[in-house]
This record gives C-alpha cells, structure tokens and sequence, in this order.
C-alpha cells in the first residue's frame, strides 16, 4: 500500500468526484490507491487529448490554480499520479 499524505489523499478523492473520471467504470472499480495513481490516463482510462485538457480546466477551478496550468504540463500528464504531483506543485 501507497503511504500518502493527507493533502494526497483529498486530492485522490477530488479526482474521482471530476465530471471527466467519475463516471468510467474502471476509475470506480480502483477501490486502491496505489492503483489508482498508476492509472494511465489515454490507455487505461482511455481519455482523449481533448478530454485531458477539460479535466485541467477542471482541476484549475476545483484546486483554485488561478495562473492556469501551462499546455505544455497538461501534455505531460500520463498518470493519475502525474495528476496528484502536478496538483501538489500548483495549487495554493
């Protein structure tokens, strides 16, 4: 099991409560967290390039990311735990 801190757990719960992964059945059924992280976000939750870029804008207003999130970091995100570090690193 994944140690996490509790700043990572609140934003793995905000993550599976976004209107982009809350309704993929595979999201739902990884129940474990150290699972969840290494969901990649085009082959297992099967996003598009598009779809990644709304779950950003989403991300910016759900952790109050006022600068934006650079295109260029958007384009980096692979995994959950992509997500999860990138939220750590920008969000107030």
């Amino acid at each position: 099991m994944t140690d996490l801190t509790p700043r990572q757990r609140e934003i793995l719960s905000a993550l599976r409560q976004t209107s982009m992964l809350r309704d993929i059945v595979r999201v739902q059924q990884c129940t474990d967290d150290a699972a969840f992280l290494a969901l990649r976000i085009y082959d297992d939750i099967g996003l598009d390039s598009l779809e990644v870029v709304a779950l950003g804008m989403e991300i910016e207003e759900l952790f109050g990311i006022e600068d934006g999130i650079p295109d260029a970091q958007i384009g980096e995100l692979k995994t959950i735990g992509d997500v999860v570090a990138l939220v750590e690193r920008m969000a107030p």
